[in-house]
């Protein structure tokens, strides 16, 4: 059995990265125990192997819904979407075997999921009647209207938004909330990889689930998917037993595709070509930014190159302010077509083209750079601030006291539940196995009852987000006694 299907997330709290996403179905769900809510769709978007699927699943489960699955790829047309969803979605519920039921008759809402949603297309040209051999046809305006009409909860899943809104799509953008999902973090990936192991029995090292957790670039179901395909019949599974662990072949297109930008493709083959590469046009954009200068030696070409993806930038930044992803293609066609068409002169010799620098030096800081945020989320949560201005204020500072006090490193690991990557980011240079090692234990004894002891007392971090402390503390401490106050 395909391992991705055997561990499917059974709920919610088993969804692996995506929190942000994870916690707006949640609160999603619960709305509906009130009746109707004001959004009855959500649109589900991110790249492949996230999760989206599963989480809509994990929802309905927890929630104890029924579920509706239909594949964009399989029920494109008007008429399939009519038949099974939006006959049932207004004041009727499905049952299991998909009749027909009166409204909280069988006891329960249903889920209705479309997969897929951004291969709908849209009515064809002339076309007057779903029997005109248009069966391709209409999905979108069936999707808007079952929404519209719908006393069901409706998720729509996609990876490309941009299909998705583009013509009469473009109505969902006030039909229907957008909840994002992103590549799942390498570092959450080894925790869940090595459950699997463990669960089929099979001995895997760490370095070797790294491994696949990094080369699977944040496709979790693709890393579960190596997991299987090289652990399946071993007992003990190695970082040697990977030398046929390939990684993925984004950036093998991506040189391929700024490669034909820069020495020129005829314009059809290179929309086409950008289209199916797996990048996004903030990819694009650093990717072309990085070799234009070592291509285009003409400067007339390198202004008249670099001025055209300051204009894809421009759509990008209006991309991040609006939330209006349509703009994403004319990102996309000024970072590709408008680079090529601004060159006047034929460039012959070999060029090397790089990976871009900005994308190296992100990933060598990745680490501390998740770290730093993390530990923001996790302060801004207890001093009711935002994370942004916990990560600018208090990050800091809280290392810095980190590294001057032991009490107040033990005390901020145990409130915080701070992790080990964590924990070495706030101690710095000091970060050595043995100081972890120290903190952990402190935090951490084995004889250590849950419930807070009767001789502690309670010092102010910031405003009423408090810590465990020594009762004799308890009074205002000057600075040498002493003060664990972040201010």
């Amino acid at each position: 059995m395909d391992w991705t299907e055997r561990y499917r997330p059974k709920g919610l709290a088993d969804l692996v990265g995506n929190g942000p996403a994870v916690a707006r179905l949640r609160e999603w769900g619960a709305a509906w125990k009130g009746g109707v809510p004001a959004r009855k769709a959500l649109i589900l978007a991110g790249p492949p192997g996230t999760g989206k699927t599963s989480a809509a699943l994990a929802l309905a489960a927890d929630m104890g819904w029924s579920v509706i699955e239909l594949n964009a790829s399989d029920a494109r047309n008007a008429s399939a979407i009519q038949k099974v969803a939006l006959a049932g979605a207004v004041h009727q519920t499905f049952a299991s075997d998909g009749s027909f039921h009166a409204t909280g008759s069988d006891g329960g809402r249903k889920l209705i999921i479309l997969d897929e949603a951004d291969n709908l297309t849209e009515r064809a040209p002339g076309a007057k009647t779903e029997t005109e051999d248009f069966s391709d046809s209409g999905g979108k305006g069936a999707i808007l209207e079952t929404i519209r009409a719908t006393r069901q909860p409706v998720l729509l899943i996609v990876n490309d938004l941009y299909a998705l809104e583009k013509g009469s799509g473009a109505a969902l953008k006030t039909l229907a909330e957008l909840v994002k999902f992103s590549k799942v973090q390498a570092r959450s990936m080894t925790p869940a990889l090595a459950r699997i192991a463990h669960e089929e029995g099979l001995a895997a090292d760490r370095d070797a689930l790294e491994q696949i957790a990094i080369s699977a670039e944040g496709d979790l179901r693709a890393a579960v998917r190596d997991l299987q395909a090289h652990g399946q019949g071993r007992t003990h599974l190695k970082l040697a037993d990977l030398k046929g662990l390939g990684t993925r072949d984004t950036e093998t297109s991506l040189f391929d595709l700024v490669r034909h930008v820069l020495k020129g493709r005829s314009i059809e083959e290179l929309k086409k070509e950008t289209f199916q590469t797996d990048a996004t046009p903030d990819d694009l954009v650093l990717w072309i930014n990085e070799n234009l200068p070592k291509e285009y030696r003409d400067p007339h070409d390198l202004v008249a190159g670099t001025y055209a993806l300051a204009r894809a930038d421009l759509f990008l930044g209006r991309t991040r302010r609006t939330q209006d992803y349509a703009l994403w293609g004319y990102a996309s066609e000024m970072a590709t077509i408008g680079v090529m068409a601004a060159r006047r002169h034929e460039y012959r010799d070999f060029v090397p083209f790089g990976f871009p620098q900005w994308l190296s030096k992100m990933g060598r800081t990745k680490g501390v750079r998740q770290a730093k945020d993390e530990l923001a989320n996790r302060l801004g949560r207890l001093t009711h601030m935002s994370k942004r201005k916990a990560r600018q204020d208090q990050v800091e500072t809280v290392a810095a006291l980190f590294r001057m006090d032991r009490e107040f490193a033990v005390a901020m690991t145990q409130e915080l539940e701070l992790e080990d990557e964590e924990v070495l980011m706030l101690l710095g240079t000091e970060g050595t196995s043995v100081n972890l090692k120290a903190i952990r234990a402190a935090a951490n004894p084995p004889e250590a009852d849950e419930k807070p002891s009767k001789g502690k007392a309670k010092v102010a971090l910031a405003d009423d987000a408090e810590v465990d402390a020594p009762a004799e503390k308890t009074k205002k401490p000057s600075p040498k006694a002493g003060q664990k106050s972040l201010f």
